[in-house]
């Protein structure tokens, strides 16, 4: 049962196809001016997997790269197809296709690249330069697919439902896992070399300004933070990311190092605005058993 890749391409009418050609099983792209040979398996009619080979090979971008250069070398017209076995259970196609590659993947008349049916890199490992020409095309595939969505998405709003659906959804998604992965030193690092060097425009910084600065983005925020109590732990990290400064206050001998006034003289019961006065005079006054020893910056 041998095909020319003539008469692969020119059948598109399945009633007409030899009926071997629409069951499944094991075959080989035989090229016949030097016996050399690709064994391959089909879960489908064999017609089909038979025309994808064709093509890619025409258009030069099979997976397979010494068979491709061999079919380049010689010509379409030097090769067939050529069905080995019939397999009708999908479960044994390729137990059977590993038989045959057992036999034949060690000599010199095979193309396959893989020894294995199941896992074709098993064994192997990409070069530099595919993993290079792999990420390229990666990105710039993300790139397109992120471009057509902006366009699609330009102008439109979701509706209240829907953002009611995303707000549940968040809550009850289980983050633990992610959070914990970008807490990691390796991740900070990776993020560090990423950005290193990387300055936003000027262009971009005055959009921005304009945006956090906005009435709508303001609302918006409030809006989101609506009902969320902040730990102490928290309190205490936002309040050294917006200052450096700490104070030292001392009670009974034993000094206390101060980061959140509001958290300090809520939990003491002291006056906000008298501190706030201490600390601004710098003065050693004793208050409610308190007393302002010096400000860290």
């Amino acid at each position: 049962m041998i095909y020319s890749f003539k008469e692969v391409e020119s059948r598109h009418d399945y009633s007409k196809i030899d009926p071997v050609l629409l069951r499944k099983g094991v075959y080989k792209i035989v090229n016949v001016s030097n016996g050399k040979f690709y064994i391959g398996s089909s879960t489908t009619r064999l017609i089909r997997r038979f025309k994808t080979h064709a093509e890619k090979l025409c258009k030069g971008t099979h997976a397979n790269s010494h068979l491709q250069a061999s079919f380049n070398k010689h010509g379409k017209n030097c090769f067939c197809f050529h069905v080995i076995e019939i397999v009708e259970e999908n479960s044994l196609i390729r137990e059977r296709e590993q038989v045959f590659l057992d036999t034949f993947f060690k000599t010199d008349m095979c193309y396959n690249i893989s020894m294995d049916a199941s896992a074709p890199m098993l064994g192997r490992k990409h070069t530099k330069e595919t993993l290079e020409k792999m990420s390229k095309a990666s990105k710039a595939r993300a790139k397109e697919i992120g471009d057509i969505t902006r366009k699609c998405r330009t102008g439109t709003k979701h509706t209240k439902e829907t953002i009611a659906k995303f707000k549940i959804a968040a809550k009850n998604r289980d983050d633990s896992k992610r959070i914990a992965s970008l807490k990691t030193e390796e991740f900070r690092k990776k993020q560090s070399l990423l950005h290193k060097g990387k300055k936003r425009s000027e262009e971009l910084n005055a959009r921005m300004t304009l945006i956090f600065q906005s009435p709508e983005y303001r609302l918006k925020m409030s809006e989101i933070k609506k009902g969320v109590k902040f730990s102490e732990e928290t309190k205490t990290k936002m309040a050294i990311a917006r200052c450096a400064k700490r104070y030292v206050f001392m009670k009974n001998g034993i000094e206390h190092e101060v980061i959140n006034i509001r958290g300090f003289t809520s939990k003491n019961n002291l006056n906000r605005d008298a501190v706030r006065r201490i600390i601004k005079a710098q003065s050693a006054e004793d208050y409610c058993g308190w007393s302002f020893v010096r400000t860290v910056v």
